[in-house]
């Protein structure tokens, strides 16, 4: 049995006919998708700061409407680096999450400064694994014992909050097609794609 997983090939190819800031803007909504979960991590383990990413991700969108500089995407990308959890200090799975928000807000911002196709990517299969993560979570057994097998991974792969994901991907890459991202543009583009509490 093939156990679906994020289609790389598919994804790669609607980025490489989009424009660079194009690519910004769908790496950045993965990214921003995924910050409720570095919060609940955050409020759950005392410890991270959800402020520093949130910051990131406006410098990025603040990058798409050519308001920000190189120097103040390094920097930011230095901010979430520091506030990156090590999965392996902390019991709860929630850290994995975490980890997934700042890695994605990384590479979100990796991607304003060098907007290749496979750059962009990175982010959106983070917040593809996130979701497949979400999913692992929701069926682990109360002992704690979990066996992945084929049969259960395929389960996973067609969960909600991956099949959510995907749909999401997807519908933000075909909208770029259609925008200009001027500052409306940018503002719409974020409040549809961006934003994962309000789906």
């Amino acid at each position: 049995m093939k156990v679906n997983s994020f289609d790389r090939a598919a994804f790669l190819g609607e980025l490489a006919t989009l424009s660079g800031r194009q690519r910004s803007a769908y790496a950045i909504a993965c990214a921003e998708r995924l910050l409720p979960l570095y919060d609940w991590f955050e409020a759950t383990e005392s410890w991270g700061d959800g402020a520093v990413l949130r910051r990131s991700v406006e410098i990025a969108w603040g990058w798409i409407k050519c308001q920000v500089d190189a120097g103040q995407i390094a920097s930011a990308i230095g901010a979430c680096e520091e506030v990156t959890p090590d999965t392996e200090e902390f019991s709860s799975g929630l850290a994995s999450r975490a980890l997934d928000a700042a890695s994605a807000t990384v590479q979100a911002l990796e991607t304003c400064l060098s907007p290749l196709p496979e750059t962009a990517l990175e982010a959106g299969e983070i917040a593809w694994e996130c979701a497949f993560g979400v999913e692992q979570s929701r069926v682990r057994p109360p002992n704690g014992v979990y066996i992945a097998n084929a049969q259960i991974l395929e389960k996973l792969a067609r969960g909600s909050f991956v099949q959510l994901e995907e749909e999401l991907q997807r519908q933000s890459l075909q909208a770029l097609h259609k925008l200009e991202l001027t500052g409306e543009d940018v503002q719409a583009f974020r409040e549809r794609y961006g934003k994962l509490a309000d789906h």
